[in-house]
């Protein structure tokens, strides 16, 4: 469920450098808590910056499929 620190700081490091991250550190496009938002594996960047890395139990569209 979450990503390893690197992880979060390589796709952090997107946002720092984003337009639309704001003083508050959310996302304008989603509203989310960067800072937050990048550790969890199945998020994405909603312009396509970071993400769509594979966790256990969800697909590439991070759609949850119940388990056989």
């Amino acid at each position: 469920m979450w990503v390893t620190l690197e992880k979060a700081k390589e796709r952090y490091s997107f946002c720092k450098k984003c337009e639309h991250l704001t003083a508050l550190k959310t996302c304008a496009v989603c509203k989310c808590l960067m800072p937050a938002k990048v550790t969890i594996a199945y998020t994405r960047c909603p312009i396509g910056l970071w993400g769509k890395e594979k966790s256990a139990g969800y697909t590439k569209d991070y759609t949850f499929r119940d388990k056989d």
